[in-house]
């Protein structure tokens, strides 16, 4: 989508990130095997603390990918929104930044309790919902650490 709102939009055009890392080339040029090598951990996640349920880890892949793949879908859309950008209204771009995140975060947690309501309560299903997003937010931190100490961490990026 990104390229297609840069051909049809030339104001959407990403810029070009001077990093001396090479962290933002590896993140553009692998996006995708990020995206795909990240679902055994949010399963892992998964497993850990729906442990109740008894499921095996292949059936907590299914079921994590479920909410995945609805999480990606919210990124076609904000892609298709992007457009919007252009009438250069900030407050517009803030509320539909602030709607996408707040659509992952609902899907995600309705998915769980869709997938686990007859094991666990509401609250426990929220607060189970609360653990796994901090542990995404602490593996993604810690993704990104590592990938800063493997391409050398001593550049700087700049725009």
């Amino acid at each position: 989508m990104s390229k297609f709102n840069g051909s049809l939009f030339p104001d959407l055009q990403e810029v070009d990130i001077e990093d001396k890392t090479g962290v933002n080339d590896f993140l553009h040029n692998y996006s995708k095997a990020i995206l795909i090598a990240f679902v055994p951990v949010i399963s892992f996640n998964s497993y850990m603390l729906y442990k109740r349920v008894k499921l095996n880890y292949l059936e907590h892949v299914i079921v994590s990918v479920l909410p995945f793949i609805g999480v990606l879908l919210t990124f076609i859309g904000a892609k298709l929104l992007e457009p919007l950008e252009l009438l250069r209204f900030s407050a517009l771009e803030s509320v539909i930044s602030w709607l996408h995140f707040i659509a992952i975060l609902v899907y995600t947690n309705l998915s769980f309790y869709q997938a686990f309501k007859g094991f666990y309560s509401k609250k426990g299903i929220f607060f189970r919902f609360l653990l796994f997003c901090f542990l995404v937010f602490v593996e993604i931190v810690v993704f990104f650490v590592v990938l800063i100490v493997f391409f050398g961490g001593g550049g700087t990026i700049s725009i």
